[in-house]
């Protein structure tokens, strides 16, 4: 991972590449910590920057996809069975550890709905 000093430019900062892998390209940190927290989405837990980094990064990151517990990986095609999970990618890949702590979280709950009234 290496530090972009250009503005990002509002574009969608991290695709998909060749070989299945993700690039990025003047990715904030907070985009990347959003983007890493939607990637692991079966968790439910968000992912929240404590780098203190305030720059925009360019990468390349490779990881087999979390899967659900009832999911083999032997159901991935080989070139994806091979790769690092993602904690093992983030941290080898880019220098970052993702870390689990507790601490609180905003939930939002529905606990009444009404139909909207007539104009």
């Amino acid at each position: 991972m290496k530090a972009d000093d250009r503005e990002q430019d509002f574009k969608i900062p991290i695709n998909a590449g060749s070989d299945n892998a993700f690039v990025g390209a003047r990715v904030p940190m907070s985009y990347l910590c959003w983007w890493l927290g939607q990637q692991l989405q079966r968790d439910g837990r968000p992912v929240i920057d404590k780098t203190g980094l305030d720059k925009n990064y360019d990468f390349t990151l490779s990881f087999a996809p979390e899967l659900p517990p009832e999911v083999s990986k032997d159901n991935l095609p080989a070139e994806l069975r091979d790769r690092p999970s993602i904690f093992d990618a983030v941290r080898e890949q880019l220098g970052l550890k993702l870390q689990a702590e507790k601490g609180p979280v905003d939930d939002y709950v529905i606990d009444h709905v009404e139909r909207p009234s007539a104009n």
